[in-house]
């Protein structure tokens, strides 16, 4: 959509996509998949090939399984895949001569475990206080199991049966050991966006996927709901945005509507998607729907609400329990709070499900007499392309049904 307002798109770094070379509308990608993907033959694994390196599997580090996944990278710093994919962005920017507008995407591999810098990073946080892990509840010890066993398999091939303290100190220092790297390459992108580009009106939105827990609740990852996994930055400077904290509630999924609007485009596809308050002031999100394999979270007016499939149920007031120590699930002074966003919840989960299976839909036929389905042999076009049709305005079974 970007490319057909006359923008250039640029992915440079970690997207996710699957295939992982698909090139997903951009004009031009520079690929550094999940560091866990040790054998995709993507352009970071030529560019290591090329310096006579090439991507290691956790386990093949130094202190990996003792320290739970905590390791030292032995790939130099100047090498490391967010150096790498830092200094792509800033290529791309020095040598960007173009007058039409640009979209840079720029998805560092990072911090993500294996919890690995290389040991200059390593040595800089040694010593670093860290905020002490938030101790597990009796709901969060219903997955310990679940969650040992995952870890247990896999890439990930760590036994998180005994925890300690020593182990999660050292893997949230790893784990700020390796935003610093990140932190260094935006700096050095922002600096030549201001050096090569001060005539462009730039907007930069810095935020990330999800969360860690990086031993909150004797867990690693993000499998949960609780807010070590689900609460991310976002950063967004330039444009409408002005220095100063938003208290607004916003979702990740925002950021669709949200760039669209400031390249002057519009949503016409998702529902779950609020431009930010900077940008459109008359609209406000008041909720977030959270699905995961798991289960599935209401959050609205500071409360959370959370249902998982193996039957636990959740209910925190997040600023008065930041810790989410007390559930108040089954507190009767709390049933209007939890009948309220149970409501909300179920209604959402329902639309979702039908929203899910709107490719599947036909158009109604009963009054529509020239309609091929009427007669033998029309043959259901499945899936619909909804989104094409959403975007483009049209209406009706013409487009997806009938003859040219």
């Amino acid at each position: 959509m970007l490319a057909e307002e006359g923008y250039r798109t640029e992915a440079i770094g970690k997207m996710h996509f699957i295939p992982w070379d698909h090139d997903e509308g951009f004009h031009h990608r520079v690929i550094a998949e999940d560091k866990r993907h040790i054998h995709i033959q993507d352009d970071y694994a030529i560019y290591l090939k090329e310096h006579g390196l090439r991507k290691l599997s956790g386990p093949e580090e130094p202190g990996y399984r003792e320290g739970r996944m905590a390791s030292i990278s032995p790939i130099p710093m100047e090498h490391q895949v967010d150096a790498w994919i830092g200094k792509k962005a800033v290529e791309f920017l020095e040598n960007y001569s173009h007058s039409n507008p640009f979209f840079l995407w720029v998805g560092f591999a990072g911090p993500h475990d294996p919890y690995n810098p290389p040991q200059e990073i390593a040595d800089q946080v040694r010593d670093l206080d860290v905020p002490e892990a938030s101790p597990a509840t009796k709901e969060t010890n219903v997955f310990r199991d679940s969650f040992i066993k995952s870890h247990q398999e896999g890439s990930a091939q760590t036994d998180f049966t005994y925890f300690p303290k020593t182990a999660k100190d050292q893997i949230r220092r790893h784990y700020a050991g390796l935003i610093q790297i990140i932190d260094q390459q935006v700096g050095k992108i922002l600096e030549v966006m201001e050096t090569r580009s001060p005539h462009r009106e730039t907007v930069v939105l810095f935020t990330s996927d999800h969360g860690d827990f990086l031993g909150d609740f004797d867990f690693v990852g993000k499998a949960l709901f609780h807010e070590p996994s689900i609460r991310i930055p976002l950063i967004a400077s330039g444009g409408p945005f002005h220095q100063g904290q938003s208290k607004s509630l916003v979702s990740l999924t925002d950021l669709y509507s949200s760039i669209l609007a400031l390249a002057g485009s519009k949503n016409a596809v998702s529902q779950d998607s609020i431009p930010l308050p900077e940008i459109e002031q008359h609209i406000a999100r008041n909720s977030v729907l959270g699905s995961t394999g798991s289960g599935v979270m209401m959050l609205k007016d500071d409360w959370k609400l959370c249902k998982y499939k193996n039957g636990v149920t959740t209910l925190h007031h997040i600023l008065q329990d930041p810790l989410e120590q007390n559930n108040l699930h089954q507190n009767p002074d709390f049933q209007d709070r939890y009948l309220e966003l149970e409501q909300r919840l179920m209604s959402e989960v329902l639309q979702s499900v039908i929203d899910g299976h709107s490719e599947k839909t036909y158009p109604y036929m009963t009054m529509t007499s020239d309609h091929p389905g009427h007669q033998p042999g029309w043959i259901r076009p499945y899936p619909n392309n909804i989104w094409s049709e959403k975007r483009n305005g049209i209406e009706g079974w013409a487009k997806s049904g009938m003859p040219t």
